[in-house]
């Protein structure tokens, strides 16, 4: 066996140990850590956590089986439409992409297998000497390598391409339709953002809310039944974070004092003089449950007041408007609201968790320079990063390297032994540029934050599109072309005139590199996160920092780092594979197979992880995955100019013109899909809100009430009565007389400075939001309940 082919077969067998050793360990981490492994199942108990519908969190009805590999079988019962219906049309698009991409790979291993494999093995490039450029043994024989140029055998080559094209266009059709369908379908749900529209750029004098309400009452008459000129809190937002602070460490003296060395001895603090400063004198020794208790409704109150009084709002130039039906705001988000374009902006309201409220005060004239520059500084970091490509390339191509005279210093490495030899360039270059690629996202997420994005889809839309820019140079076309001039230098220095003969063979051998970039991606990284080793490493070390004691910290660890799905990461990377395999398909077919392998993986992994372990603040109506597809077309696009080079390097000039109409063709589709579909996803359909009421509109098709105030800044909303988690039962609160500290009206004046979350509820549902403070025009009474 060839010595690259070789240091394949190590990195299966390799990548096989390491993946049943992290199935084994989850297997272990799965009953250390229940509250990691089922989040989704805590998740739908607790009060404070609901859906955007005010719903509990799904929990799959499927329970894991205990049995080894029981969660892939867990994972296999959920339905599509389940994952649609109840968790999010995000999650649902997403694992359809992944099944959709395994079952496409699985199809071109099929047809490369049985056309270009057996093609390709009947070459004569295998037959030449050794020392020959061209030569190719193992696995390169059943590749594009094995054929000389100007063969006859290449017209097979482009027969497969037809049929290839024909293959990837149909899947790629058939799946935008079907996120098409979801989107109608999220577009037309009873959801308050469907009611909704957000407004962006309010010229200065419309920045008041009973404005933005006479111009929307004025365009839509009678339809408006809320609007509310957007502030924010942040002032009160730290305020509540104290407060909560407070509760949490008044909950753990209350259990410290129930289970502590001396059971019913309340812990004591030291707390520090709020007026003496951060080096003043601390106050006298008090009881730690009395000192937080007091802190708490001191909070609570001030909560309460600035609330009331609107201290610390912040003016943005946004604003949220409100319509009685869905159809209406549907309309109202494909109009042009105002005389000019850049100002009065009416977007599709995004769901209140996913606003990102600190933006909306931005203007719009520091928004473009500040992308053009953040773009700058990632391309500046592409090409700082290809020396790193560069690196892994030379680790990858050692041996070549070592027979160059300016390298003769790397001839010991000849010595080695061949599986030492074999792991260094097989196994290791993948290996270390999928670990060095993780830290280029975070950089990219801090550098886009500094954007104007008003709602965090589109912010995490930007990361992954950036983030797959990244691999598509410095893990793709960097590595492409390094390992091409490397493998052969040699023999490009001797002999320069030669330069198309050894490109023939270099480029197609390439695929040995992303044949174990695929491997190790499919064997190590996704069982990594099934196993959620980072997650599990993360909460042992809070943990040990913050010891919880009570159900709340607990709960806090609970929703601790890596509770979320990285949408972003996971797409991009999975492009990535994508693009690889897609270029290569019909250069070697083995690699087809990889990654139907690897999309397998990964779409039982993320199936099982969204399903059961990890939780989403909010949804976007699969918005991703626009950008997503049109990835994938760049992936298409770049396979088949990456044909037509290499058909002219081969010195097939009719298979590369043939090949560029390939080119065009996708070029069609990818505007076809987009006309066809494109206006729908964005939007939905009215016909779909339409049939969704049924044969008339009546008042149940109308805005419930309980979604009037719905996009409220997390500062200006009332605190909820807390509820005790200190994780004590009733016969240890009375016990200790912990009892007392469990009431929530702690300051004398609480309880008419703060009604109750219930108070509030019923409020709600009896009248207008306060804050609106305008009438309901006279037709909007006659139509509407309210």
């Amino acid at each position: 066996m060839a010595q690259s082919s070789a240091g394949l077969l190590i990195s299966l067998v390799i990548g096989i140990v390491i993946f049943v050793a992290l199935i084994l360990l989850f297997e272990l981490f799965r009953k250390m850590f229940p509250r990691i492994f089922s989040l989704r199942e805590l998740l739908s108990t607790y009060d404070d956590v609901k859906t955007n519908n005010g719903k509990p969190i799904w929990y799959p009805p499927y329970q894991v089986p205990k049995y080894p590999m029981g969660w892939a079988v867990a994972a296999y019962q959920i339905k599509e439409y389940e994952i649609a219906k109840h968790i999010s049309v995000d999650a649902a698009v997403f694992l359809r992409f992944l099944r959709s991409q395994s079952t496409l790979f699985f199809v071109l291993t099929i047809i490369t297998f049985a056309i270009l494999a057996p093609t390709y093995a009947t070459g004569t490039n295998k037959n030449l000497e050794v020392t020959d450029p061209s030569f190719v043994n193992g696995v390169l024989v059943m590749s594009m390598s094995n054929l000389p140029r100007a063969d006859g055998r290449l017209w097979v080559t482009w027969l497969a391409e037809i049929a290839i094209m024909g293959i990837i266009y149909v899947f790629y059709y058939t799946d935008f339709k079907r996120y098409t369908f979801y989107a109608k379908k999220y577009f037309a749900s009873r959801a308050p953002q469907n009611f909704s529209v957000l407004i962006l750029d309010i010229p200065e004098n419309f920045r008041s809310t009973e404005q933005v309400y006479a111009l929307f009452d004025r365009i839509f008459p009678g339809e408006v039944a809320y609007a509310k000129f957007i502030e924010n809190a942040p002032e009160l937002v730290k305020i509540k974070n104290q407060y909560l602070t407070a509760l949490t460490k008044k909950e753990k003296a209350m259990y410290q004092t129930a289970h502590g060395k001396t059971p019913g001895m309340h812990p004591t603090i030291k707390p520090k003089d709020p007026e003496a400063g951060m080096c003043g004198p601390k106050l006298p020794e008090t009881s730690a449950v009395e000192y937080w208790y007091t802190q708490e409704g001191e909070l609570w109150s001030d909560v309460a007041e600035k609330q009331s009084s609107g201290e610390g709002l912040v003016p943005t130039r946004a604003a949220i408007v409100m319509f009685l039906n869905i159809h209406t705001a549907s309309q109202a988000a494909q109009t042009q609201i105002w005389l000019t374009p850049d100002e009065f902006v009416v977007e599709r309201a995004p769901e209140q968790e996913a606003l990102n409220w600190p933006k909306l005060k931005v203007p719009r004239f520091l928004d473009f320079p500040m992308k053009v520059v953040v773009f700058i500084i990632v391309i500046l970091i592409c090409l700082f990063w290809s020396a790193i490509s560069l690196a892994v390339s030379a680790l990858g191509n050692l041996s070549a390297l070592s027979q160059v005279s300016g390298f003769s210093w790397l001839e010991p490495v000849l010595d080695l032994p061949e599986v030492v030899l074999n792991f260094i360039e097989g196994f290791l270059p993948p290996l270390l540029l999928i670990v060095m690629s993780k830290l280029p996202p975070i950089i990219f997420k801090i550098l886009v934050s500094l954007c104007r994005y008003p709602w965090i889809a589109a912010m995490e839309a930007t990361v992954r599109d950036y983030w797959f820019m990244f691999l598509f140079f410095t893990n793709f076309v960097f590595i492409l072309v390094s390992g091409s001039v490397l493998s052969q230098l040699q023999a490009l220095i001797d002999n320069p005139t030669s330069i198309l003969d050894i490109l023939a063979t270099s480029i197609p051998a390439q695929s040995l590199f992303f044949l174990n970039y695929v491997l190790q991606n499919s064997f190590i990284g996704f069982p990594v996160l099934l196993t959620q080793l980072p997650r599990v490493f993360l909460r042992v070390l809070i943990a040990m920092i913050t010891r919880p004691k009570t159900e709340r910290e607990m709960r806090k660890l609970d929703r601790g780092p890596g509770v979320i799905f990285l949408y972003p990461k996971f797409y991009a990377l999975s492009l990535l594979v994508s693009l690889v395999s897609i270029v290569y398909s019909s250069i070697t077919p083995l690699i087809n197979l990889f990654a139907a392998v690897y999309f397998a993986i990964a779409y039982f992994v993320c199936k099982y992880n969204i399903a059961y372990t990890h939780y989403h603040l909010w949804q976007a109506g699969g918005l991703l995955y626009k950008g997503c597809f049109a990835a994938l077309m760049v992936n298409l696009f770049t396979k088949q100019i990456a044909m037509v080079g290499l058909f002219s390097v081969f010195k097939a000039p009719a298979q590369a013109a043939l090949e560029a109409v390939f080119l065009l063709s996708s070029i069609f589709v990818s505007i076809l899909i987009q006309r066809r579909y494109a206006r729908l996803s964005r939007h939905g359909s009215l016909m779909t809100v339409f049939d969704s009421y049924g044969k008339t509109i009546d008042e149940d098709d109308q805005i419930p009430r309980r979604y009037l105030g719905t996009y409220v800044h997390p500062g200006l909303k009332p605190l909820p009565t807390p509820k005790d988690l200190s994780g004590l039962t009733e016969e240890e609160l009375q016990k200790y007389d912990l009892a007392r500290f469990t009431i929530s009206n702690t300051g004398e004046d609480l309880e008419k400075a703060m009604p109750s979350s219930e108070a509030k509820e019923d409020e709600t549902e009896m009248e207008t939001p306060a804050e609106v403070e305008l009438e309901v025009p006279v037709k909007a009474q006659q139509n509407h309940r309210y």
